[in-house]
């Protein structure tokens, strides 16, 4: 069963990417302070769950690997140098069954989702995290969420605690970023950050 929002697997879709990214606005927040969020925050080696094109893999660089449903994001991350997989792909790979990542990170990937899908999808690759690793989830405030049709369920730092929680993860950290929540209301790029780790961890 695809789990994953069918919009979102579309050329279209990765043409919005490719378009949207290319915007000064977009090329704008898509530098600091994000690029210095997300490598401090996503340490060590780090799965990808949803890459897109790949912003974050730019961000992250060699220590990063990702996945997407999308054939033609796929595409457009291996052109520009990245190590990037279909779901098939990554879970056909020789090592994949020992490898284990430091950080499990899924940006802007949850809301296109249910939350019985959020979950399953969740469950699908926290296997492949390490015993002491992070799992980070990111997703818009209220005025990105409503800025994009394939968007199905919002989530916000409560809701994330209760999902992280469901798959028997618990809270490490919560954050609105990069302005307080209030932003969130009008501008498009403002970000909740919700970080969690296996009880084992704690």
């Amino acid at each position: 069963m695809n789990i994953e929002n069918s919009s979102t697997q579309s050329e279209a879709y990765t043409n919005r990417l490719t378009a949207l990214s290319g915007r000064f606005i977009s090329r704008l927040v898509g530098g600091q302070p994000y690029r210095w969020k997300t490598r401090r925050i996503a340490t060590g080696e780090v799965l990808e769950v949803g890459c897109g094109i790949g912003r974050n893999l730019h961000f992250l660089g060699s220590r990063a690997v990702g996945v997407d449903h999308n054939l033609m994001s796929i595409k457009v991350c291996r052109e520009r140098g990245f190590n990037a997989y279909t779901p098939d792909e990554f879970t056909a790979l020789p090592d994949t069954a020992h490898k284990k990542f430091d950080t499990i990170l899924l940006s802007h990937v949850l809301e296109h989702l249910t939350l019985s899908d959020a979950r399953a999808l969740l469950h699908t690759y926290l296997q492949y995290l390490v015993p002491s690793g992070k799992l980070i989830i990111i997703c818009p405030q209220q005025r990105g969420y409503a800025s994009d049709s394939t968007h199905v369920t919002y989530f916000d730092l409560d809701a994330l605690a209760q999902l992280a929680a469901s798959v028997t993860y618990s809270e490490l950290s919560r954050q609105s970023f990069p302005f307080p929540a209030f932003f969130g209301r009008w501008f498009t790029y403002n970000e909740w950050i919700h970080i969690s780790a296996s009880p084992t961890t704690n």
